[in-house]
């Protein structure tokens, strides 16, 4: 099934079909999840989070490209909530594996970089995807470059290339695609149920 099928489908208010179209954004988002967070659960609850809030936007998307956008959209507005109730309540994440130079960087210059890493968005996407200016989003991709030196391009290409988790990635996959062009079939119908009409119960003779 094609991405527009399914697409329509979404838009008829099948979340399967929804989160079916989303699979194809989860290694990326997950990844800047990652970058931007600095811990594996709270990466999965960003996108997990960034995925339910997106359906609500559904009859807005025009095609993968679009959707795309509007998912980092979603997941940036979780990761900025997340990184204020972290601070708020004294939470210190310390990163670890193929990502942990990226805890050299503060919070906001680690999202604008996260999102540039995974995604490969330029400065002016970054500004209307974050609502951020252009001018701090660059600011803020030059700092981190200064602060990364060479890790700057490792860690951009790791992101590029990451993978979620297989866990994560199972519950994007509960569409049954077998079903849905069943549906679309003229053979296919619903079977109807046949109404059991009830005769009224005679009345009965009055006494002589």
């Amino acid at each position: 099934m094609t991405f527009s099928e399914k697409l329509d489908r979404a838009k008829i208010g099948s979340k399967t079909a929804y989160e079916s179209l989303c699979l194809s954004c989860v290694d990326s988002l997950y990844a800047a999840a990652l970058i931007a967070l600095k811990s594996e659960p709270s990466a999965r609850q960003a996108v997990i989070a960034a995925t339910n809030d997106g359906f609500a936007g559904i009859s807005r998307i025009k095609d993968e490209k679009h959707l795309r956008s509007w998912l980092v959209h979603e997941l940036t507005k979780n990761i900025v909530d997340m990184l204020k109730e972290f601070k708020a309540e004294g939470v210190v994440n310390t990163p670890t594996g193929v990502f942990a130079e990226a805890d050299r960087l503060p919070d906001v210059e680690r999202l604008v970089f996260s999102v540039a890493a995974s995604f490969g968005y330029g400065i002016r996407e970054i500004s209307v995807l974050t609502g951020t200016s252009e001018d701090a989003v660059s600011e803020k991709l030059f700092s981190a470059k200064a602060h990364l030196g060479a890790y700057y391009e490792t860690l951009s290409a790791a992101a590029a290339s990451y993978l979620a988790p297989e866990s994560l990635k199972e519950r994007y996959r509960t569409f049954d695609e077998s079903l849905a062009r069943l549906e679309r079939t003229s053979s296919f119908t619903v079977p109807k149920v046949e109404e059991t009409k009830t005769e009224p119960e005679p009345e009965p003779e009055p006494e002589p």
